[in-house]
């Protein structure tokens, strides 16, 4: 069974078959009045098929053409803009995480080198109004400045004024920090211990009624706060 041959041409009607049309195969043919009135023969089991792989392909061919057009835009504006841009991923031009542990073209890994501000002068134009404000620092202050140092950290949302993170810097370092908070204990050793404690009771509150006696509780964990987390690189485009 051959294939139909296929025309970059968006068919304006798909004709239809009749019970009294002659069942004659092939590929079909069509004529053109001058007016935009196509007149189909030869082939008419084919007719419909002709029609629909034609618009079909035309429209692809359409949708292939807006989608280079629209690239073409993005990949423009991103090689104008994009100086100073965050890039997380090796995959360019967008902005996800890296999946390799050293930078690519175009980007530079953020990891608080001292770098010429006449080799990466884009970037230096771009982030200057930061520089000795949060994490862009100075360098030695005429021909050079540093990156800010990503590794082995944490990023968050810049709050804003929100006043969930309140009084933060954007682009300002923050140190970890364990929430404040209580643990009840029971003090197996202590006078006033009966058994029969509810759960145990509030170290404050033991410390208070029963003059001063209480225990620590040993510790557990690790060397640092963390939640569950991958390692990637963090770059700039410069």
């Amino acid at each position: 069974m051959p294939y139909i041959n296929e025309e970059s041409i968006f068919r304006q009607k798909i004709w239809r078959l009749e019970l009294d049309t002659p069942a004659q195969g092939g590929e079909p043919i069509f004529e053109t009045d001058g007016q935009g009135n196509v007149t189909p023969s030869g082939g008419y089991d084919n007719i419909q098929a002709k029609l629909l792989a034609d618009r079909t392909l035309n429209l692809q061919n359409r949708l292939l053409t807006i989608e280079n057009q629209l690239l073409h835009s993005r990949l423009t504006a991103i090689e104008n803009n994009s100086v100073g841009t965050f890039v997380v991923k090796t995959y360019y031009p967008s902005n996800l995480f890296s999946l390799q542990d050293y930078a690519f073209d175009g980007v530079l890994w953020l990891a608080g080198q001292e770098i010429s501000r006449t080799t990466y002068d884009k970037l230096f134009a771009k982030v200057e109004p930061q520089i000795g404000s949060s994490a862009w620092r100075e360098g030695d202050g005429s021909t050079t400045f540093t990156l800010p140092d990503l590794r082995g950290e944490f990023l968050r949302a810049w709050d804003g004024g929100r006043g969930i993170d309140a009084n933060r810097e954007f682009g300002s370092w923050q140190a970890d920090e364990i929430k404040a908070h209580t643990h009840r204990i029971i003090d197996t050793s202590s006078p006033n211990f009966s058994g029969d404690e509810p759960g145990g009771f509030d170290t404050t509150t033991h410390i208070n009624q029963n003059n001063g006696s209480f225990v620590d509780t040993q510790p557990a964990g690790g060397d640092e706060t963390r939640p569950r987390n991958f390692a990637f690189l963090y770059c700039v485009k410069y």
